[in-house]
């Protein structure tokens, strides 16, 4: 069961490096070397204030529902309430130093910055969620374990970058309109 589970987790991570590669590869040929650091930049700002907003909160949850201090269901709607206040905070935030940060941001229009930053919330639950259920061998695909999605969490910020980067083609050629 140890080699099964071992090899489906290499497995899952070999398949990522794959998509990871090809995902750059025809990002960068669709857009040029312009388009895809201006692209950089626009996932840079929700990756930053997700990092800003983590305050490891799942090591805590882990913490928690292990001494039994609370149970399951109270531990994750506090993380789900706790991941959309900070959220909210950390855009509130950010659309208010938004001059402050604006000369690392150059280049990037301003309407497909916000549209990444309104995934932060939702990039906090994701963590938070799962590093709670992981323990508890919580399996999110049927018949996977849980170790497949430990290696293959980029996923979710797969699926993210993807609604990002299809916002940034639709946009591409109105970069002075924003």
């Amino acid at each position: 069961m140890f080699l099964k589970s071992s090899l489906i987790n290499f497995g899952a991570k070999v398949l990522l490096v794959i998509i990871s590669f090809l995902t750059s590869v025809i990002t960068a040929r669709i857009l040029g070397p312009s388009g895809k650091g201006i692209l950089s930049i626009i996932l840079l700002a929700p990756t930053i204030l997700v990092k800003f907003g983590s305050f490891s909160l799942s090591n805590a949850n882990i913490y928690l529902l292990g001494k039994k201090r609370y149970n399951l269901n109270e531990i994750v709607w506090n993380s789900i309430f706790v991941a959309l206040s900070m959220g909210l905070i950390l855009i509130i935030g950010f659309i208010t130093f938004y001059k402050t940060f604006s000369p690392f941001l150059q280049g990037a229009p301003k309407n497909l910055l916000f549209i990444a930053i309104i995934s932060v919330p939702f990039s906090l639950i994701f963590p938070y969620l799962f590093n709670l259920f992981l323990p508890l061998n919580f399996t999110f695909i049927p018949h996977s374990p849980s170790g497949y999605w430990r290696s293959s969490s980029g996923i979710h910020n797969f699926i993210l970058s993807g609604n990002h980067y299809y916002a940034y083609l639709f946009h591409k050629n109105n970069w002075n309109k924003s």
